[in-house]
């Protein structure tokens, strides 16, 4: 739920860290979490490459849902099964109101309030989805444009790129913003 000015000083908080912090403050980072090399040379040190499935997003997931679904049951040795590749969950919206949105984030007193009065899981749950339904706007949240990305990616990802199409033996052309307009996932 940030908007450009929010993100911008996330980010310059982000960068002010002295890079020893916990992992409750990495976990919630943007840039610490965007050097996938570096996450995926973490698992190489426990796990072989023959171990792991990679999945690109746009070029395996966004544009071939089906064939990667079938991958990963593959992978996973769990054999073929009928999916629905086409249902939505977890889809990014803009709240029409960001206090509603606010008040059904995890550590929130309303949202508190609301598990002592709905005591059933259950219920609770559907009513979170239809609050979040009802709130949901179609509006569209802002993208960076292709320079701004292009800035952000030059600036704290220097080669992440080509580091990360070695580890994992694949191109990443979504990547690569000097050959696209932009893309929208």
């Amino acid at each position: 739920l940030l908007n450009r000015s929010s993100f911008e000083e996330a980010i310059a908080k982000e960068m002010s860290w002295s890079g020893n912090e916990p992992y409750e403050r990495r976990h919630f980072s943007f840039i610490h979490r965007g050097h996938y090399s570096d996450h995926v040379q973490q698992f190489l040190k426990y796990f072989s490459k023959d171990q792991m499935l990679f999945i690109r997003f746009k070029e395996d997931f966004i544009d071939n849902k089906s064939q990667c679904i079938s991958e990963v049951l593959e992978f996973l040795g769990a054999g073929e099964h009928q999916l629905d590749v086409n249902r939505k969950s977890n889809a990014s919206f803009v709240p029409k109101s960001r206090l509603i949105a606010k008040a059904l984030q995890k550590d929130h007193p309303m949202r508190k309030i609301a598990r002592s009065l709905i005591g059933n899981r259950t219920i609770r749950k559907n009513v979170r989805a239809f609050v979040n339904r009802t709130n949901s706007s179609t509006e569209k949240a802002d993208k960076l444009t292709i320079s701004e990305r292009r800035v952000f990616q030059e600036r704290y990802y220097p080669n992440e790129q080509e580091k990360l199409e070695a580890l994992i033996g694949k191109p990443l052309p979504s990547w690569d913003l000097n050959s696209q307009k932009g893309i929208d996932v």
